[in-house]
This record gives structure tokens, C-alpha cells and sequence, in this order.
């Protein structure tokens, strides 16, 4: 927080200290939030600011709070909240393998394998080994008898639509992990980490290695170690359709500490990324395949009754997959559960079908302007939300049966997930429940806070468009989270 002004400090030095009334009143508390946000190092930038005492029923603090913004990952809150009122915190996402053929005396299966999925997101670091499945099918088979396989392995996506990503996503983030595309079969977080690493010596070319190790994607690799002299800047490129990634770039050289650089990647059609990591994973454990890998992702799919089933996966609760959506940000898994929400509630699992029933939520919880989703994890700029609309949800989720899981499934200071470097230190650390919502000069931040006396306060904190650093920006936030954590009730103004 070097890049807060000194008056920033003196004010938050008198409000955590200072004794008197007059310090701890509303008024008071209101001005410091005033002083806070009216640097004028923030002209031009848009602030809207909501504070509401979810005790006493009352609004404490407002600013343009009636305004629309770009609210970027805080959409993830409604998408999130309207899964688990739809839904419930135990659904699971299934995950099948099915034979289609009979398995010969030989070994060998006389026709093909088949996989479907309804969408788990599961297959992924973010809850177990993402080759998990893969060995565990692997023994089903062998089980079987099965050492074979006359026929292909096939891959059914037609449990959600053929449109991969929503509308107004940007079309160069879409070959970044973030951006990853969204089918009903999904591998790895449908993401590849390129670890590019120095070369044996000044001038030779960077080392470069996939994870998951695969063939599926291949690199055109041009970066160059340099002298660590010289900062190190690894970019890369991939286009549309295509899973080649053009590395280029320098890298600096440390014989005591070699450098490298973490990329992470995301890939051209998830559906077959999963297939060919299944296939590669039962080559290294000897089957042989002869039939090739095949994706099915428009029409009805396959009459899966007629297919035996030989294994079935769930995914961890939803609950569980919430908690990562939301303190981890991740757009992929918030982007399934839209898609999922459609496709329970009307038959179809579609963007659009989701976000008609995320606006049935938002209407029934009386928000009836102050929003406009385009995807369900915010990383459309085509969104808008203001202050007040968070507010209402974040108070709707509150007095529902789903409080504990959905304020659970928020960000901490100083634990795993996007606030684990912010307020780690401060006292109020243990009394914050947070989102945050972060694109280029865009930060924002929503959730609650229990004061010093247990008063539970929701707060919703924009601020877009902004050109100060955004260290400066999240170091503004913070402290009025720790202001907020400071405010007495109880005293008089």
C-alpha cells in the first residue's frame, strides 16, 4: 500500500483509534468514505459505491450507486447464487464411459468407446488429479478383459449447445486460459501451462515444456536466453482454430536460479483435447486403438440407452465447484454452471437459456434495472451492473437457506484465491467475505463485512475506468473494507 496517500493513513489511524463519539459516529464514517474516494488523482475515474447494514436494514453510504458499470467477475455472484437457488449445493455433474460392441475372447472390444458428460468441470487440479479419470477407466477396462479396441473413441457434447463462448468476449483473449472455450466434456480446465525455461547457456533457445504432457498442442519456440541483465519477455501466439502456439521472446539466464515463465494456455476444441488425452493415457498402458477420436457436438447426440454403461463419475458438490468459481475467479466453471442452469430449467443448455433464468432471479429478488448480463462470468464487456444490484443479491443470498455456502464460496484475506495477498495483516482479516472484479483498468470489489461490534454490513465497491495503477486502486479498496470493519452503530452522530 506505498502508493496510498499519507491523509489516506492519518484518516484510517482515527477512525480504528480514536475514542471519542464524534470519530465513530455515522456522519464521521461517511466523510472518511468521502475523503477516501475523492483523491484527485481518481478524476475521470467512475466510482459507484454502495454500502447497506444488513442488521439494521439501512443504507449507511452511497455513491452513484444507482449508475451502471462494468462490474467484470462480480457477475460470477448472480451466476453463482442463481445455481444454487435452482440447483441445490449437492447437485453433481456425471461423467460416463459406455461400450457400444462386444468384447471378443481375444481382448478385443469389436466396436467403440463412448463418452459423455452433462458439463463436469471436475476433471481438474482444482479438485484432483486431472488424469484421475483417465486411470480409473483404464482399470475398468482392463477388468473387462478389454486389451483392444476395434473401433474409435467418440465423444457426445450434445448435453449443451455448439456455441463455445458467449457474446462480447474479446476474440484475442480466447487463446488464454481464462478464456477458455466451454463444452459439455471438458479436460484440464480445456488448458494447457507452457513452462518456458532458460537455455543451457546465453544465446541458446528457451526449453520449453507442456502440462499436461501431450502432443495436442505444439509450439513454435523462438524465445532466446539472454543475460539476466535483461528482463525477461516471453509472449505467445495462438490462433483461432488452431493449437499451435508461436513462442517469442527473451528469457534471462541465472545459473543459481534459473529463470522461467509460466504461460497458461487455452486450447482449440475441448471435447477432442479430452479424447486424445484419454487415448494417450490407455497407449501408455498398452491397449491398442485402431479406430481414430470423434466428436459429436450438434444434433440430439447418441441414444445412450442402448449402450453399456461401464463407469460413471460425479463431480464434487456444487457447492465445492462454487467455491473455486467464486474464489478463484475462474470463468470456465462459472460459464458450465450458466449453460448447466439453461439446460436443467428449460431443456437447453445454452447462454441465452441460462441468463433468461438468472433474470427470472434478478426480478425476484426486486432488480428490476441496474442490470444487463451477456455470460455468466463477467468477462464480457458488454455487461453492466450497478452498485444497488449487488447490493440486492448480495442481501438476497444473505437472508437465504444457501447463506453459509454461497458466503463461503467468497474470498478471504489471506487465504487461497484472488485476496490472498490483500489485508492478510490487518486485524479485520477474519471478519471479510469478498468477490473481486478485475479487467484492463477495471477493479472492483462486493461482499460483506462484520464490524468490531458483529454488525454485518454488505458493501459493493466500483471503480472503472481508471488510469492510476491499480495497485493504488485494490490499496484504496482495502481500506475501506477496514474502515467499514471499524464502523460503530452504536454510537450517536
Amino acid at each position: 500500500m506505498k502508493n496510498i496517500p499519507k491523509i489516506f493513513l492519518i484518516i484510517i489511524f482515527f477512525s480504528f483509534y480514536a475514542k471519542s463519539k464524534e470519530n465513530n459516529s455515522t456522519s464521521v464514517f461517511r466523510n472518511d468514505l468521502k475523503a477516501l474516494i475523492g483523491d484527485s488523482s481518481l478524476q475521470g475515474c467512475q466510482i459507484g459505491v454502495s454500502i447497506w447494514s444488513l442488521s439494521e436494514k439501512r443504507e449507511l453510504f452511497s455513491h452513484n450507486s444507482q449508475r451502471n458499470f462494468t462490474p467484470a467477475s462480480l457477475v460470477k455472484l448472480f451466476t453463482t447464487y442463481s445455481g444454487l437457488h435452482f440447483l441445490g449445493s449437492e447437485y453433481r455433474y456425471k461423467t460416463n464411459l459406455y461400450l457400444n460392441g462386444r468384447i471378443l475372447e481375444s481382448g478385443e472390444l469389436d466396436g467403440d468407446l463412448i463418452v459423455w458428460s452433462n458439463g463436469d468441470p471436475s476433471h481438474s487440479e482444482n479438485f484432483v488429479s486431472y488424469n484421475k479419470i483417465f486411470s480409473d477407466w483404464t482399470l475398468v477396462l482392463d477388468s473387462l478383459g478389454v486389451s483392444s479396441i476395434n473401433g474409435s473413441i467418440i465423444g457426445d457434447l450434445t448435453y449443451f449447445d455448439s456455441n463455445r463462448w458467449p457474446l462480447g468476449w474479446s476474440w484475442d483473449d480466447l487463446q488464454y486460459g481464462f478464456g477458455a472455450e466451454v463444452q459439455s466434456l471438458n479436460f484440464n480446465d480445456n488448458s494447457a501451462r507452457i513452462i518456458v525455461s532458460q537455455g543451457v547457456r546465453v544465446g541458446a533457445v528457451a526449453r520449453v515444456r507442456i502440462i499436461p504432457n501431450n502432443s495436442y498442442i505444439k509450439t513454435l519456440n523462438n524465445v532466446v536466453t539472454v543475460g539476466n541483465k535483461y528482463v525477461s519477455d516471453v509472449e505467445f501466439y495462438r490462433e483461432a482454430g488452431s493449437n499451435v502456439v508461436e513462442l517469442s521472446g527473451r528469457i534471462g539466464f541465472n545459473e543459481k536460479r534459473p529463470i522461467k515463465k509460466i504461460l497458461n494456455i487455452g486450447i482449440d476444441n475441448s471435447g477432442k483435447y479430452f479424447l486424445y488425452n484419454f487415448r494417450d493415457h490407455l497407449l501408455e498402458s498398452n491397449f491398442i486403438i485402431r479406430g481414430g477420436d470423434i466428436v459429436i457436438d450438434r444434433g440430439s447426440g447418441l441414444d445412450l440407452s442402448s449402450l453399456v454403461l461401464i463407469n460413471s463419475q460425479n463431480s464434487d458438490s456444487l457447492g465445492r465447484i462454487i467455491k473455486i468459481i467464486n474464489s478463484k475467479s475462474v470463468n470456465l466453471y462459472a460459464e458450465i454452471l450458466l449453460k448447466t442452469i439453461g439446460k436443467e430449467k428449460t431443456g437447453i443448455g445454452s447462454f441465452e437459456k441460462g441468463l433468461e433464468q438468472i433474470d427470472k432471479v434478478a426480478k425476484g429478488i426486486g432488480i428490476d434495472s441496474g442490470l444487463e448480463l451477456y455470460d455468466g462470468s463477467g468477462l464480457s464487456r458488454m455487461n453492466l451492473m450497478s452498485p444497488n444490484a449487488a447490493i440486492e443479491l448480495l442481501s438476497s443470498a444473505y437472508d437465504s437457506e444457501h447463506r453459509n455456502v454461497f458466503m463461503s464460496s467468497l474470498g478471504r484475506p489471506g487465504r487461497e484465491g484472488t485476496l490472498e495477498r490483500r489485508m492478510k495483516r490487518s486485524k479485520a482479516k477474519n471478519r471479510i467475505w469478498a468477490k473481486t472484479g478485475t479487467m484492463t483498468n477495471i477493479s472492483n470489489i462486493c461482499g460483506y463485512v462484520k464490524t468490531e461490534e458483529g454488525e454485518m454490513l454488505a458493501f459493493a465497491l466500483f471503480f472503472n475506468n481508471y488510469t492510476v495503477s491499480s495497485s493504488k486502486i485494490r490499496g484504496l479498496q482495502d481500506l475501506i473494507c477496514l474502515r467499514l470493519a471499524s464502523y460503530n452503530s452504536k454510537e450517536n452522530e
